[in-house]
């Protein structure tokens, strides 16, 4: 299973489908993805969200889930989110959650619209900074 792999740290992402949670339908991706270094304790979060979910909270929700998996769970020393400069939902996401501007990666992405290079900014998770408070548990069933 991918869990598995995942602790064996044999792959670095480990993706997740977000479903609603009264429909169960699925409304987005979510998890820690290649950029990350387990060995190392860095995880970058990435995240999708269907538009007609956009703006209720869900992907703040799912975000914070991940941070505090990955500070108490994987003791991460260092998490990140890597966001296309133009997109301010996601910017405003990473930052309710604890996130703060880190730095920009000139032509880091390739738009999947337009296809061109695109710059990326970088937000780092700040332990001191305020964030959502949600009550996420987690439990391994191996």
């Amino acid at each position: 299973s991918a869990l598995h792999t995942w602790e064996k740290q044999t792959i670095k992402n480990f993706p997740m489908t977000a479903l609603h949670r009264e429909t169960h339908t699925i409304i987005g991706a979510t998890g820690f993805n290649d950029q990350s270094m387990p060995l190392e304790y860095m995880y970058e979060i990435g995240y999708w969200i269907d538009k007609k979910y956009q703006g209720q909270g869900l992907a703040t929700e799912y975000v914070a889930a991940l941070t505090q998996y990955a500070t108490h769970a994987l003791r991460a020393k260092q998490i990140q989110i890597s966001i296309q400069q133009e997109n301010t939902k996601s910017i405003a996401v990473a930052e309710r959650c604890g996130y703060v501007f880190a730095k920009v990666l000139k032509g880091h992405s390739i738009d999947c619209i337009t296809h061109s290079p695109k710059d990326s900014l970088i937000f780092i998770y700040d332990r001191e900074t305020q964030r959502p408070n949600f009550d996420v548990t987690w439990e391994n069933k191996l």
